[in-house]
């Protein structure tokens, strides 16, 4: 979609440091909301997506953030974005009844998380179960006498096809919180589209290059130009229709059968946690196939071949790092083993590898083992060949240096 391309490079214009993922996942968020609640797959896939950038530090992509709130400003669509901590229940049924399609801006995911994780029972795990159920965009019923709303028979309040895109930030750190059986009982971990940035991939810009002016008028009426042509208005505002009525919605029909397509997908390597994680990118696929077909005609939009592979090759390409950075996803209720922190810490270096003392001063779970039992894990994780050791060449006559030991899929690079 040539104006969403351009949206993307406008912005990586606008940031300080510049990372393509982070401004096409901006771009992506951004579209998911506009398309909201006005067009559906024939298979019933809304556009809501839930997009988490995890940067090693969330100040490298907080500028993303402040983008897509310009862009939504200047595109007059500024209520329907959410800069805000969303903690209680209350407070997102009640945004979503003020405007049912909305974009929700968080740089806190990752302390969002941490905080539910301490509190299991509190108000905001609530919150975070309430966002894993919107995801499907099913109707939400609201009381009315809580949110002090207009009354209704029955006393509630309805929303259909409620409607909510998440542009998240996290740490690499706080990522290693979020990827926990938790999540994933609550449905939160295979719903949300972690993107791992690595150091890398970023690019500091020369301040003088910087582009502080708006965007391009002509680029802002596309959007809009797109967003009027839905038939109903989002919000419920002063003289638009009132969310509880259900909302006018074109259907995206496939050009192609989908079902060939996934075999790229099951081609990933399924350990034990990962069956969750590749069933719902089936549904991720649909969903932004839905929104790139919406962008392309929002009067008939269709769902052809080249937007399905553009689609699925994105998500391998998510869910395939993913897999790299986290070879064990969860483990038994919510922790994980020494086995598996031992293998996320090799992993973590890629192709450098550890010696012995890095692993003492860095992985927490290995220092607290004994000499005999961190030797017994090493021996099994060889075994398992999921590390290999590699034993650097030293010079003549001086000392054995310590061995390296890698991550398998990085081990022929290290051997270099």
């Amino acid at each position: 979609v040539p104006m969403l391309a351009r949206l993307e490079a406008e912005i990586l214009k606008r940031v300080p440091v510049q990372n393509a993922i982070a401004a096409q996942q901006t771009v992506l968020a951004i579209a998911a909301r506009i398309a909201g609640r006005h067009t559906v797959t024939t298979s019933g896939d809304p556009t809501s997506l839930y997009l988490a950038l995890a940067a090693p530090s969330v100040g490298d992509v907080r500028p993303y953030l402040h983008q897509a709130a310009a862009i939504m400003e200047q595109a007059g669509l500024g209520p329907s974005a959410r800069q805000s901590r969303l903690s209680v229940m209350t407070q997102i049924q009640k945004l979503l009844w003020r405007q049912p399609a909305l974009l929700y801006l968080c740089s806190e995911w990752g302390l969002l998380l941490s905080f539910a994780k301490r509190q299991p029972a509190g108000s905001l795990e609530m919150a975070l179960t309430m966002l894993a159920d919107l995801w499907d965009a099913k109707s939400l019923t609201i009381d009315a006498d809580d949110l002090k709303l207009p009354d209704t028979d029955g006393g509630q309040q309805i929303i259909r096809v409620p409607h909510i895109s998440m542009l998240a930030l996290l740490s690499h750190d706080q990522l290693s919180t979020a990827v926990k059986l938790s999540e994933m009982s609550r449905g939160s971990l295979e719903q949300i589209q972690y993107w791992i940035l690595d150091d890398d991939a970023f690019k500091v810009v020369d301040p003088d290059l910087i582009t502080t002016a708006p965007y391009p008028d002509d680029m802002i009426a596309d959007l809009q130009r797109v967003q009027s042509s839905q038939v109903m208005q989002d919000g419920n505002l002063s003289g638009v229709t009132l969310p509880w009525v259900m909302p006018h919605q074109v259907k995206a029909d496939f050009a192609v059968p989908i079902q060939p397509f996934y075999a790229e997908l099951d081609a990933l390597q399924q350990h034990r946690s990962a069956r969750p994680i590749l069933n719902a990118s089936r549904l991720i696929i649909r969903r932004m196939a839905n929104v790139i077909a919406y962008w392309t005609n929002p009067a008939s939009p269709v769902i052809t071949a080249p937007i399905i592979q553009w689609c699925v090759n994105l998500e391998v390409a998510r869910v395939r790092a993913l897999f790299a950075r986290f070879p064990s996803l969860s483990g038994d209720e919510g922790k994980l083993s020494p086995y598996d922190k031992l293998l996320e810490f090799i992993t973590g270096e890629k192709h450098d590898g550890v010696r012995n003392s890095d692993m003492v001063s860095g992985c927490r779970a290995y220092r607290a083992l004994d000499d005999a039992k961190r030797d017994a894990l090493l021996k099994q994780l060889l075994a398992d060949e999921a590390i290999v050791e590699i034993q650097l060449a030293s010079k003549p006559g001086a000392r054995r240096k310590a061995p390296v030991y890698v991550a398998r899929q990085y081990a022929k690079e290290a051997g270099k």
